[in-house]
């Protein structure tokens, strides 16, 4: 298949709705707060032996700093210094919301921060995010207008990342149905690789592990030398190359153009505020929510075996959100905070995530009472 072919076929299964991003490292280029090159060289001192430091690759740094302090350590650290999704939207480009604005169903995000969810933040994308095999639990489905997006190396924040091509090995052998999820994505296709050089060694992990992947796969990236065009075409991977950043992001607004035609759009503010304001007065009668209805003390006091009905909300207010429609903040913060008290961490990822897009969409509209 000739490659213009190729591209044509990309164009027409996104215009469907169709085909896989995976992120890597360089969509976060030019944010130092998120630059691992940065933050992995300041953590050499904290190694107790830092012997042949300087003539180590980055990968290779960060595999001497999870054997040095642990992964637990690690990732202590790394949380510590990586900003919030909140601090982040600030950091998000035009590129940025131009590519994740693309249609593709379904995002593997490579990375350790959270620069794509907070792009989809700013761009009012609904998503689904999956980490593990428990999320299929809780988010058996995407809704109709939610992304996949996929944290395949895992979250930092709930200490489960793989920082080594090894630990991820392990965590794609454990989480079986998260695996073959990607592993169906992958071998469908389109697929476009984006944010990796030629010799990332994640790149090829995922080109081994979940071989064979769909006969159309671009790697967009810089080539320093065109040899690195052949290895990759003779893997069934075209490269779709520039000679700086900033040209091979022209390249790729270019290609993906075709979907993007919102400045004529009349501004929609007022009508999703409205609509926001009417689902929550449906909502207030809903048996579901009642528990909504109590103070903090009571709400502070629910036991474990109280809590069926916050988790029943958290699918509720999921489904209402997933159809489009705006939904009360308050509730699902309350219910983020209550699934995390009680140890239901997917219930509690679900809920945070439901309120904070909520709290981004539009104004809060109370709390249900």
């Amino acid at each position: 298949m000739e490659v213009s072919t190729r591209t044509q076929r990309l164009q027409n299964e996104l215009a469907t709705g169709q085909g896989v991003l995976v992120i890597g490292p360089a969509f976060a280029r030019g944010i130092e707060s998120i630059d691992m090159n940065i933050i992995v060289e300041s953590l050499a001192d904290r190694l107790s032996d830092s012997s042949g430091w300087e003539s180590l690759g980055l990968h290779d740094r960060i595999r001497l700093l999870a054997e040095g302090l642990g992964n637990e350590g690690l990732a202590d650290i790394l949380t510590d210094r990586m900003p919030s999704v909140e601090a982040l939207r600030t950091e998000c480009r035009a590129f940025h919301r131009s590519l994740l604005s693309a249609p593709f169903s379904t995002i593997i995000d490579l990375s350790l921060h959270d620069l794509v969810t907070a792009t989809l933040f700013e761009i009012n994308q609904r998503y689904r995010i999956l980490t593990s095999d428990e999320d299929f639990v809780t988010q058996p489905e995407a809704f109709s207008g939610e992304k996949n997006i996929i944290k395949l190396r895992g979250d930092l924040w709930l200490g489960d990342a793989a920082f080594t091509q090894e630990e991820l090995r392990v965590r794609l052998e454990k989480q079986r149905a998260l695996t073959e999820f990607v592993r169906q994505q992958l071998r469908e296709g389109p697929i476009l690789f984006f944010g990796f050089s030629t010799r990332d060694p994640f790149l090829r992990f995922l080109r081994d592990f979940f071989a064979p992947l769909s006969g159309t796969s671009f790697l967009a990236t810089r080539v320093d030398n065109h040899l690195w065009r052949r290895v990759w075409n003779g893997v069934g991977i075209d490269v779709i190359d520039a000679g700086t950043s900033g040209e091979l992001e022209q390249k790729i607004k270019n290609l993906l153009n075709t979907f993007k035609n919102d400045d004529c759009l009349p501004d929609l503010g007022e009508l999703i505020a409205e609509s926001g304001d009417l689902t929550t007065r449906h909502l207030v009668g809903l048996k579901t929510l009642s528990w909504a209805h109590q103070d903090r003390v009571q709400l502070d006091a629910l036991k474990v075996e109280e809590c069926g009905p916050v988790r029943d909300a958290v699918r509720v207010l999921g489904h209402v959100a997933g159809r489009g429609l705006s939904i009360p903040s308050k509730p699902a913060a309350f219910a983020a905070e209550i699934c995390l008290r009680i140890g239901d961490m997917a219930g509690a990822r679900s809920a945070l995530a439901l309120a904070v897009q909520s709290m981004h969409q539009q104004q809060d509209f109370g709390a249900i009472s």
